[in-house]
């Protein structure tokens, strides 16, 4: 199967290396065989991403061919974010739901936990950019609090510090965000790579934009400058550049806005990112206008307008041919002037159909996508309820029968002496008194309820401030059986009030306030 993969890359013209080949077939961890190969698909600039999702998608049969649960869901979760950039959302959500199933699965893995903290940021990610800012945050916050269990935390804490960052600046609450985005950027220094740092910083200069602090927004971007230089990016590049023009185009430094939008221009054609050269255009355009320069202004308008007709980009369009309008008449050529506020007018109305209809395929999606998360969570129910009411009959039928054999046998041998002339009845009392009282056979049931339920009385102890009596070991047993109050009442000869009281005072103990202690027990595999 990998002949299968390195042939979709060699027609890429982007060939496994034959180390990674060679160290595929001699390994026998396949986790160490699959991963070097995951991270040069995902990393390699070279490879477009409808060409790196294909891999993924070949590795993920590979991962599953060899039962690799860490392969499988490291490249279900590399595959979500390709998904995602791709504008597959659903795809996304349901790679990165099943990835969080295996990482949640691999026990015996110290790395499940950060690839489960990934997928929660690529969550995060997916209901941001959707705009439902609650659901990205509840993944974040997942994320975050998934922190604690992990050791190796540094790139897990800087993404999901950033994804907070971000939906908090979207929802225009700045300072919480910049509060996110400090706590990225001291981490991202730790790592002293530039590719991680470089869109921490870029993320707090944005806030310095936002609160209009143009001065220190111009500081920071002149700085990212610096460092992207280092290591010659193309994508910060270009942001950086554009927003340094509009930082000096509100300071009214127009020379200084000039210079960097022709440099952000000539970056984009160099680099062929053509999608961004309308809006460009358009702000070198507003400039020239806001200088009085007319028919500087006119001709990158029209530029503008020309270039967003050849890649199909229209939004720009109507506010370009506005102030086209507003050139003309000022010129005096009131017939062009009226010619272009037609078109204008035209082009507003176009504008708004086709935003009516994105808004509506957006609702489409985010009701497809949160109904893939609720079909997914409804087995996820199902399928624990299976389970319990399982392990509750089981459980109740061999913990019944063990009770019942004990006082059988103990009612036999008690007919016997009854039957017995010579029966001492003193003797008889205490024996009935020394079976309320008796330990050994309570430690004998206790002995076999363990061995099916292996690990309850660790898991009871670890949820408990201070150790549980044994008398409250017992209660939890009956819990997790499936007895109530009056079977545990009846099992322990106690009243109901004093099994109330036990209950409690585990409760107490557990620390569970308002939480039932029964949903507690049950929980407990």
């Amino acid at each position: 199967m990998i002949n299968i993969l390195n042939n979709i890359l060699e027609k890429n013209k982007t060939p496994l290396s034959k180390k990674d080949i060679d160290n595929f077939n001699k390994n026998r961890i396949s986790k160490d065989a699959i991963y070097p190969i995951s991270v040069f698909v995902f990393e390699n600039p070279k490879i477009a991403h409808d060409l790196r999702l294909k891999c993924h998608l070949e590795l993920i049969k590979i991962a599953k061919m060899k039962r690799c649960k860490f392969s499988t869901a490291h490249n279900l979760s590399l595959s979500s974010r390709v998904h995602s950039v791709l504008g597959f959302k659903n795809n996304a959500i349901e790679s990165d739901l099943e990835a969080i199933k295996l990482w949640r699965s691999i026990k015996n893995e110290s790395l499940a936990i950060n690839g489960q903290i990934s997928s929660f940021a690529n969550l995060g990610h997916i209901y941001l950019e959707l705009g439902l800012f609650s659901k990205a945050l509840y993944y974040f916050e997942k994320g975050l609090d998934s922190l604690k269990k992990c050791k190796q935390d540094l790139i897990p804490f800087i993404r999901i510090n950033l994804g907070l960052g971000h939906t908090y600046a979207k929802l225009n609450q700045y300072k919480k965000a910049e509060s996110f985005y400090k706590k990225a950027l001291v981490e991202s220094k730790k790592t002293k790579n530039l590719l991680i740092i470089i869109p921490c910083k870029t993320a707090a200069a944005d806030m310095k934009l936002n609160y209009k602090d143009y001065n220190g927004a111009i500081n920071k971007y002149q700085n990212i400058l610096k460092d992207i230089d280092k290591i010659n990016d193309v994508n910060y590049k270009s942001s950086v550049l554009f927003h340094l023009g509009l930082c000096y185009l509100s300071q009214k430094k127009y020379s200084l806005a000039n210079k960097n939008f022709k440099m952000h221009i000539k970056h984009i054609k160099e680099n062929k990112m053509i999608e961004y050269l309308p809006k460009a255009l358009f702000y070198v355009g507003k400039l020239y206008f806001k200088q009085k320069l007319f028919d500087k202004a006119l001709l990158v308008f029209r530029e503008s307008y020309n270039a967003s007709k050849k890649i199909d980009k229209l939004y720009l369009n109507f506010e370009v041919l506005e102030y086209l309008s507003s050139i003309y008449e000022k010129n005096n050529q009131l017939k062009e002037s009226l010619y272009f506020y037609k078109r204008y007018v035209k082009e507003l109305k176009k504008n708004n159909r086709e935003k009516n209809k994105a808004y509506k395929e957006s609702k489409k999606r985010i009701v497809s996508s949160l109904s893939l998360e609720l079909d997914q969570i409804k087995k996820e129910k199902e399928y624990l309820e299976h389970f319990e009411n399982k392990n509750i009959s089981e459980n109740s039928f061999i913990s019944k029968s063990i009770i019942n054999a004990v006082n059988i046998d103990f009612l036999n041998d008690l007919c016997l002496k009854i039957i017995d002339k010579n029966y001492d009845r003193k003797k008889i009392a205490s024996s009935i008194k020394a079976k309320i009282k008796s330990v050994d056979q309570w430690n004998e049931y206790l002995s076999i309820f363990e061995k099916i339920n292996k690990t309850f009385r660790f898991e009871i102890n670890k949820k408990s401030n201070d150790s549980l009596t044994l008398t409250e070991v017992k209660i939890c047993s009956f819990i997790k059986i499936g007895f109530d109050n009056y079977e545990i009442a009846g099992l322990l000869s106690i009243g109901i009030r004093g099994v109330q009281q036990h209950r409690y005072r585990i409760t107490k103990k557990m620390a569970l306030n308002k939480q039932k202690l029964d949903n507690v027990i049950l929980a407990i595999k």
